[in-house]
């Protein structure tokens, strides 16, 4: 009897191992393939993030005419300040986050150009803020 149960119980035990073997294999198959996935995804989200930052608000349309009213109410309301008329003002160019234009300004019965800066946060995914004050009296450069 002895002999007939460690044949029987040699076998099992072998077949155990081999049972454990084959789910192990399967495991590391599967979180090898599982790694690589997770690795091309990162790569595409990466690929897409920056697709995203590559197109923000204040890049888009809609985010460059709110940059262009903010300039033109920040500009009016600076030149009044100063004593001035603005009569008009040139189509802006846009430079990263700050909006560059000249205004055609009158007092005392005399007409300047004058060529403003006005500065721009981001304020949250699809907003825009002006910081400060427009700056005048702009160097070649900034044009």
């Amino acid at each position: 009897m002895t002999t007939t149960t460690e044949p029987t119980s040699a076998p099992m035990a072998y077949g155990r191992k081999r049972w454990l073997a084959v789910p192990l294999a399967v495991l590391a198959a599967v979180s090898v393939g599982f790694s690589a996935a997770c690795a091309s995804d990162s790569g595409t989200n990466a690929q897409a993030s920056t697709t995203s930052t590559s197109a923000r608000y204040w890049q888009t349309t809609a985010g460059q005419l709110e940059m262009r009213r903010q300039a033109i109410e920040d500009i009016t309301a600076f030149v009044v300040h100063k004593g001035y008329s603005l009569i008009n003002h040139s189509e802006p160019k846009y430079k990263d986050l700050s909006v560059i234009m000249s205004a055609k300004l009158f007092k005392d019965g005399k007409t300047a150009d004058m060529w403003f800066k006005v500065v721009f946060a981001a304020a949250g995914a699809d907003s825009v803020t002006s910081i400060g004050d427009p700056k005048s009296a702009l160097t070649e450069e900034e044009l």
